[in-house]
């Protein structure tokens, strides 16, 4: 029996981490990272022609990206000339052309630490960046994906940025229907 996505599949969660790619990067091999590109083209294309042609499928692509994509001169664009975040959004308009349902969260910088703890913070097009918030916890990364993605159709065919405040400042989030509003 051959193995087919559609049938087994409720949602496709895809994330590249930036330490897993800086140091490819740092030594200006751009060839990785444009092999990743083309893996995540090529499974969206894929999606989208099971999708489309026979009316099943992925009912959900949950794409994990990074802020920082509205800046050209952002500093991990000049990591290796590689132009990481400009992909990255390529990526995703590539995704939101598809007509698939997705939903994309671009996360701010992330952090090793137990999740649950933290008031979340919701922005979109890189307002965030313009605050102090720097970090989220990868855990509450994940408990976004499940919550807002899965959880709630009215998160598809969005596309929203994701940090955190520090912990012990605000209330932690538990109520992630609120950034759907």
């Amino acid at each position: 029996m051959t193995w087919r996505a559609s049938q087994t599949v409720r949602a496709v969660v895809s994330y590249v981490t930036w330490l897993r790619m800086s140091s490819v990067m740092e030594e200006n091999n751009v060839q990785l990272w444009s092999w990743w590109i083309d893996g995540i083209l090529t499974l969206i294309t894929k999606l989208e022609n099971e999708f489309c042609s026979k009316s099943i499928g992925v009912k959900h692509i949950v794409l994990v990206g990074s802020m920082g994509g509205t800046g050209i001169n952002h500093p991990l664009n000049k990591l290796g000339n590689g132009n990481i975040l400009v992909w990255k959004r390529k990526v995703e308009q590539y995704l939101a052309n598809s007509g698939l349902p997705y939903t994309i969260i671009r996360a701010r910088g992330l952090q090793d630490k137990d999740g649950g703890l933290r008031e979340l913070i919701v922005g979109k097009d890189d307002e965030i960046l313009k605050t102090e918030t720097k970090t989220i916890a990868r855990a509450d990364v994940a408990e976004a994906c499940i919550q807002i993605t899965l959880l709630f159709e009215e998160a598809k065919f969005k596309a929203f940025d994701l940090a955190s405040k520090p912990e012990g400042e605000g209330t932690p989030t538990a109520d992630f229907r609120v950034f759907l509003l």
